[in-house]
Formats: structure tokens, C-alpha cells, sequence
């Protein structure tokens, strides 16, 4: 249940590791999900997670249902949904406990330390301490700007969360992708995943400590998309009729000529066949052509995505939930749609990656 897609058997640029699932009675198989209708079109979800309104993203009515009969299962079998993850899912040592400490500043009459004591150097296996302190309430995703103040003050050590490596690199051992056994309802050839860290995502250091800015990651989470394809600049261009008027004419990067019936038929070299696409597209397909977003504060997440799904391969939309609607608060995660790239598209991608411009 790995999730991977591909078109033509076009295996350039692939996804990255994705951890299977040991305990997958009541799972439903991919096959079964791929059959049900579809409740949002890509362009849909891009406006949902750009306008922050996560809360409008849901599974379908039956698929819901059987998950929450299947919740009931877990919670019997392994005693919550935490215990689920660490026993069944999280391919992490299976000592570690969820890393959430709901204390807050206000509760303590010392600097709090720089290591979560819910996670102790016992549990982490040998690996460096995986807590990072006192997090926002009710989620370890967030670590609090109050303590994280109080750290930087007294030089204590470097922040701790989720993030690329000083060389560019991934620490294996503190996330984990997973294929969302239990999806929101996704177009088809989209797949959704969950990254799990063992250490928190969202960190005040991110928005260099600015209250406002935390408060309204603390309010609506952090957000973005990666692997969009820019507007490339025209090289040699073209006028073609403009579909959304017809009066009038657009211009295309395209270098071939004239061939066929009418002057707008044009043979192209490989990488430019996407971008007639574009010009010819529905209403959404041109709503969203070149359109980026990432909420501030978000780089860091963004950075991880496009180092999982390399953008010439994968458009992908993520976001990590706030504290009010984490469903498993007691372990860092965030979620990411994944749409794999037509071989054109990825044509075209490549077209712009060697010119700098993803």
C-alpha cells in the first residue's frame, strides 16, 4: 500500500520511502477508496489550504463512518490512538511515548528545560533528545513562544524542530512517511500522507519570535504548495487564439511551425506540449497556472517537501493542522496531497528547472 503512481511507466523523479502499516485489520484497500466519488477537483483543494479553511476537507460520508467503527476497534485493542501509532504504525523505537507536555510558562517557577520531560534520553534509543520543551497546549506539534523566549534568553541550545539537516540532508531517524490509511477525499491520482517527526514541526524561531506572526500560526497552522509550475517565459513566440476570447491572441513559449489544418497547429518539441495545455485549459486549469503559496513561517516544511517529492515529479499541497483540530495531538505531524506529474508535465517541469526557475 505504498501509494506510488506513475503514467507510461514514467519512473523519473520518485517518491520518497514510505512506511507500511503492521496492523491493517479494517483498513480499507486502495482499490476500494479509489472507487468512491470524488468530492473536490485539485484547484478546490488548493483554494481550501491557500484560504485556510482546512475544516472544509472531509472523507466521504460511508468512509468516515467505517472510520469511526474503526477508531472504536483501536481504542479497545490498544487503548487510545497514540498507543495505536507508537505500537502499530510509527516505525520508531517502540519505548518512545508522545512527546506533548501540556504545562505551560505560566505553570512554571524555572526556565523550563531545553528537553520535553515527557522524553526522556532513556527513551530515545541512543538518538539525541527528541523533545524540544514545553509545546502548545494539547499539541506537540507547536513547541510555545513563552518558553522558547525564555531558551533564547538564556543561550540555552539550539532550537529544536523538524527541519533539513545543516548539509542539506534528512535525519531518518525522527520522521516517517506514512500513507494516510484513512484519507480525506483527494482527485484521482492523488494520494494523501502524513509526515510523522518525532520532534515538533512549528517552531516561534521560524517567524523570528514576532508574537503576531506565531499567534496566527498557532490559529490557522502553517501551509504551501510545492512543485507548481511557473509562467515560463516566452522564448520564440507564438500568437494562438485565445480560448477565453476568441477575438483576441496569446502568446506561447512554442518553436515549431505551422503544420496541419489552420495556422495555430504547431509541432513542439517535448517540453512545450504542457504548456499549450495550460493556454487551452477549463477555468481552474488557468485560475491556478503559476499560482505559489506558503504561509509564513512555513519554509522549513516546504524545504522537507520538495526534498521527499522532487518538484520536476510532483506537485504536492500541504499543511499542518493548528492545535484545535490536530486529531492525534501527542505526535507531530503534518499532511501533504501528492499529485504525480504527466510525463509532459514533467517535460515541461524539467524545461524549467534547468532554467532556474523551480
Amino acid at each position: 500500500m505504498s501509494g506510488n503512481i506513475q503514467y507510461i511507466n514514467d519512473t523519473r523523479y520518485p517518491g520518497p520511502k514510505v512506511h507500511p502499516a503492521t496492523d491493517k485489520v479494517g483498513i480499507p484497500p486502495l482499490a476500494e477508496l479509489d472507487a468512491y466519488p470524488r468530492l473536490f477537483t485539485w484547484g478546490e483543494i488548493k483554494d481550501i489550504i491557500q484560504k485556510g479553511d482546512i475544516d472544509r476537507l472531509m472523507r466521504n460520508r460511508e468512509i468516515q463512518y467505517k472510520y469511526d467503527v474503526w477508531q472504536k476497534g483501536v481504542r479497545t485493542k490498544y487503548g487510545s490512538m497514540e498507543n495505536y501509532l507508537r505500537e502499530a504504525l510509527l516505525p520508531f523505537p517502540k519505548t518512545i511515548r508522545p512527546t506533548y507536555d501540556l504545562t505551560t510558562s505560566l505553570d512554571l517557577s524555572q526556565p523550563p528545560s531545553p528537553i520535553s520531560p515527557a522524553t526522556s534520553a532513556a527513551d530515545s534509543d541512543g538518538l539525541e533528545p527528541v523533545g524540544s520543551g514545553v509545546s502548545t497546549p494539547s499539541s506537540t506539534a507547536f513547541v510555545s513562544l513563552e518558553d522558547s523566549l525564555v531558551w533564547n534568553k538564556n543561550g540555552n541550545m539550539k532550537p529544536v524542530y523538524l527541519r533539513l539537516n545543516d548539509d542539506g540532508g534528512l535525519d531518518q531517524n525522527i520522521f516517517a512517511v506514512l500513507l494516510n490509511t484513512w484519507p480525506y477525499s483527494v482527485p484521482t491520482g492523488v494520494r494523501h500522507f502524513c509526515v510523522w517527526s518525532r520532534i515538533p514541526i512549528a517552531h516561534p524561531e521560524l517567524v523570528d519570535y514576532d508574537p503576531v506572526s506565531w499567534q496566527h500560526i498557532e490559529e490557522a497552522g502553517l501551509s504551501g504548495f510545492t512543485g507548481v509550475l511557473p509562467v515560463i517565459p516566452t522564448s520564440v513566440p507564438v500568437e494562438l487564439p485565445n480560448k477565453a476570447d476568441p477575438s483576441t491572441t496569446v502568446q506561447i513559449s512554442m518553436t515549431g511551425t505551422p503544420v496541419g489544418r489552420g495556422a495555430n497547429q504547431v509541432s513542439l518539441p517535448k517540453a512545450e506540449w504542457y504548456l499549450a495545455d495550460r493556454i487551452y485549459g477549463g477555468n481552474e486549469l488557468q485560475r491556478w497556472t503559476g499560482v505559489q503559496h506558503e504561509t509564513k513561517g512555513g519554509h522549513e516544511v516546504g524545504k522537507i517537501v520538495r526534498k521527499l517529492w522532487d518538484e520536476r515529479g510532483w506537485e504536492c499541497l500541504w499543511f499542518l493542522n493548528p492545535p484545535r483540530i490536530q486529531s492525534v495531538p501527542g505526535f507531530s505531524h503534518f499532511h501533504v496531497f501528492v499529485r504525480r506529474k504527466t510525463p509532459e508535465e514533467i517535460d515541461a517541469a524539467e524545461k524549467a528547472f534547468a532554467a532556474g526557475l523551480i
